[in-house]
Formats: C-alpha cells, structure tokens, sequence
C-alpha cells in the first residue's frame, strides 16, 4: 500500500499493478483515491531537494488518516501536518520559507520586506504569488501578521497555525 508519495522520475509500469495507491502524486497517472499526476514542483530534484516549492499541487492533498501513529514530524524534523492536512511527499511545505531552507527567519523576512508595499497599492507578480497571503491585492500590514505566525527563526521548526 503506497500512501501520501510522490512517485515521479520513474514509469509506471515500475509500480506494480497489484500495489494500491492512494492519495499520491504518479508520474503518468495511477488509478486510485486521491491520485494526481501533475509535476509535484519540487525545489531542484536534480540536486536532491525534493522539498515542494509555493503552489505545488502535492500541498495539503494527502490523507491524514494514513499518516502512521506517532509520525509527528517529516524527514527535516518539522511537523508533518501544517495547514490542517498531510502533503504528499517526505516534507511538508513550510509557508513563508521564501528561500526553502526549511525555517522561517531573517532570511524570508528580507524577501517579504522587499514585498511590502502597503494598502490598496498593487504589488510586483512575484509578490503577489508569494507574499500577498491574505489575496486582496497588496503586500501590507495584514500580509505581515499572516507571516509574523511562522516566524521562528534560523534552524527552528515554524510555528505555523
């Protein structure tokens, strides 16, 4: 039984066809609850960082249920729930980690800083994907308070809600 994965760089016919999968990112497709098979943009698997960058379609669509008793953290040591529901993959997607280094600190703050750009006044297209996180059209004191809740620091696990 294949759960909450990400199975991609391979074929499918490296699956067995007897293996059940639900809830996990397949390459070509694979039938079963949940599948997808859309590009699961991680952060640079050439180089290994299978990590998921903003916006991939692994984020928050596996299944809590399947997520095994006592597994509490993924494999950076962060939680593995974030955000209400598991994602597919080993890490979980830590918002705000502009630099996805797996922590939320000064580093990310730089980025949002460049981002701010107050009320009603419409930010660049890389800020607004990224640091317009209440979505009403500017980089402001709101976006600031959604992004003060993660902030931890350098090598700390984000305390995000």
């Amino acid at each position: 039984i294949i759960t909450n994965c990400i199975l991609w760089g391979n074929t499918p016919s490296q699956v067995s066809e007897t293996a059940t999968v639900m809830y996990s990112c397949v390459q070509g497709g694979f039938s079963g609850d949940g599948n997808i098979s859309d590009d699961p943009a991680f952060v640079d698997a050439m180089s290994g960082n299978l990590r998921l960058q903003s916006g991939s379609p692994c984020c928050d669509t596996g299944n809590n249920a399947s997520v095994p008793a006592g597994v509490t953290t993924d494999l950076d040591g962060h939680p593995r729930i974030l955000n209400g529901i598991v994602d597919m993959g080993a890490y979980e997607f830590i918002p705000f980690d502009f630099d996805l280094d797996g922590d939320v600190d000064l580093a990310d703050f730089s980025f949002f800083q460049v981002c701010f750009n107050g009320p009603n006044r419409p930010p660049t297209a890389a800020c607004a994907a990224d640091a317009d996180f209440d979505d009403d059209g500017d980089v402001d004191l709101s976006d600031f308070s959604i992004f003060a809740q993660c902030f931890n620091g350098p090598n700390r696990a984000p305390r995000c809600p």
